[in-house]
């Protein structure tokens, strides 16, 4: 009889205190703080601020007063509108893990708050960075991102 061939694993394991910490979303590049939220929220309107919106969600952002050394900082909010708990939460991981591949491109100096909307709880991950980058090109927080010709 003759036997399945043997596959090399493809994703690395990880072995015990091997850290992942590099590829983490960092603390310091987090906006926790609810006061932080309802200032980026009230001052992305203003001159201070900016924002933008498409059908998967929200990019509001504001200048840090003073910058903080460690660049921009990131902030996710997922309303109970878009999906139970585990729903929920798969949309921020989503965003989470979109906005942390872009980080080293983000200008520094900004709080950004980004808000899911319903339609990202059935949106591909593809879909999700494409808004992504789309709307923080938009507001100014990504180089400038050429489009593709068909859209011209």
């Amino acid at each position: 009889m003759p036997t399945e061939p043997q596959h090399e694993e493809t994703s690395p394991r990880r072995v015990k205190g091997d850290s992942l910490a590099s590829e983490r979303f960092p603390r310091a590049r987090r906006v926790r703080a609810s006061a932080d939220f309802a200032r980026v929220r009230g001052l992305s309107r203003g001159k201070e601020g900016r924002n933008a919106a498409g059908a998967l969600m929200a990019v509001a952002a504001a200048r840090q007063d003073p910058p903080l050394a460690t660049g921009s900082r990131v902030g996710f909010t997922v309303s109970r509108k878009v999906g139970n708990a585990v729903t929920r939460n798969a949309v921020r991981r989503r965003l989470r893990e979109q906005m942390r591949r872009r980080l080293p491109h983000i200008v520094p100096g900004w709080d950004i708050v980004v808000t899911a909307r319903v339609a990202a709880a059935a949106a591909s991950y593809e879909a999700v960075g494409a808004e992504l980058v789309a709307q923080l090109a938009r507001i100014g927080m990504l180089p400038r991102v050429e489009r593709p010709v068909a859209e011209r």
